[in-house]
């Protein structure tokens, strides 16, 4: 007989005893020699004790013995040393941890190989790390994949040549100007419109803020004004942009997004409070709801994927929000309409929208399709079943960025 030990359905990570814990999203288990499972669940090392209490270890808000914060954002595999010490994998980062029987964490050595950025042709080129609000197309089929850490934007362009588009690699600044003389601060997020300009957040020079930055055709980089800050602890960071013009910016917690018209300002749009709560969910908060992409159809509707209730949310230009595509709480990854239908958030996810406003969505194990009824289906396409990261639509053609390279396929 099946007995819970500890963990309930609120997709968070929180310590308690028994059904008072949560996880977030669980990658990786072992059982050290006291009887313990040691968990690796999404961005920390967690410990469960045979009487079910739940402990994080190390990660997220809690740093190790001397004080390190782990950094962590997917965790994967974990494996336990003869010595008790944990070596722990960050899936997204490429990264190996040892964290010992001191609580110390380490960064274990790898051999060279073909990680890191080089700027070339096709197979000869190397992306580097991109975090999943860092990529984006435009309609002529060029992908921009934001570098976080050297501040720049680099553009593949269809015929595969991969280079700087923006910024000076490892020089941070805030100047507006010509893109090949321009500077990033913190880019942390990047959507394109539908002429071919790219707008990014970028890291404002006092205090916590960001700013929207443009980089129009003509390639210049602008400053456009200060994006608005909302309440809570910042842990997403996202923009998306509609053919009209509509620009909806998520940069704060988990309180909810806000929304810029054409030639307007932005202001509060949707409450992530409201939408849980419209759900039946009493005790609704702003932390049930985390979001990992945005995306617009042709139409002016936005979606948003939420591995905490494991479907897909809609939002029509008037603020209404409803369940789109999967099974409420059920992640049980089969095809079908809403309802039944399931997606299971097994990783990453991250959306794009093709030119009939299908939504094609990762992070499911194999690529899953939503068409615009909310059937979800699992196609067969040209690029198999690689283990997408962040996905982008441009010129018909669908990309993928996989960690190590960015795959395209056309569209069927």
């Amino acid at each position: 007989m099946a007995v819970v030990v500890a963990g309930n359905n609120k997709r968070v990570s929180v310590d308690g005893k028994g059904t008072a814990a949560s996880f977030t999203n669980i990658r990786g288990m072992v059982t050290d020699r006291d009887g313990n499972v040691l968990l690796a669940d999404t961005a920390s090392l967690r410990q469960v004790t045979p009487d079910g209490n739940v402990t994080t270890l190390v990660g997220g808000a809690v740093t190790d013995a001397a004080g390190a914060s782990a950094g962590w954002t997917s965790l994967g595999s974990l494996l336990l040393e003869s010595s008790g010490s944990i070596m722990v994998h960050d899936a997204s980062k490429h990264r190996l941890n040892r964290f010992d029987t001191a609580k110390v964490l380490s960064v274990m050595p790898i051999l060279p190989g073909n990680r890191g950025v080089t700027e070339a042709v096709g197979g000869a080129a190397r992306v580097g790390y991109v975090g999943n609000s860092g990529m984006c197309s435009d309609p002529a089929g060029n992908v921009y994949l934001l570098d976080m850490a050297n501040k720049v934007l680099r553009r593949a362009t269809p015929d595969g040549t991969f280079s700087v588009y923006a910024g000076i690699a490892g020089q941070a600044g805030s100047n507006d100007g010509p893109r090949a003389s321009a500077t990033m601060l913190g880019p942390v997020a990047i959507a394109c419109d539908q002429d071919g300009a790219v707008y990014f957040a970028d890291k404002a020079a006092a205090g916590t803020a960001f700013n929207l930055r443009k980089i129009g055709k003509d390639g210049q980089v602008s400053t456009q004004e200060a994006l608005p800050a909302g309440s809570g602890k910042p842990l997403q960071y996202r923009l998306a942009i509609d053919k009209d013009g509509y620009m909806v910016w998520l940069g704060w917690g988990r309180d909810g997004f806000f929304r810029r018209p054409p030639g307007g300002t932005f202001s509060a749009f949707l409450s992530f409070e409201a939408v849980t709560r419209s759900l039946g969910e009493t005790d609704a908060n702003w932390e049930l709801m985390d979001p990992n992409s945005l995306v617009f159809d042709s139409k002016g509707n936005l979606y948003f994927d939420d591995n905490v209730h494991q479907v897909v949310f809609k939002v029509d230009r008037a603020g209404k929000a409803g369940v789109f595509a999967g099974t409420l709480n059920k992640g049980s990854g089969g095809d079908g309409p809403p309802g039944t239908g399931g997606l299971s958030f097994s990783g990453v996810p991250s959306l794009a929208v093709d030119a009939r406003d299908h939504l094609y969505l990762s992070g499911q194990g194999w690529l899953r399709k939503i068409d615009t009824a909310g059937v979800i289906s699992t196609p067969a396409l040209a690029w198999g079943h690689p283990d997408i990261g962040i996905l982008a639509f441009g010129n018909g053609t669908l990309y993928g960025f996989t960690n190590q390279a960015v795959l395209q396929t056309p569209v069927p």
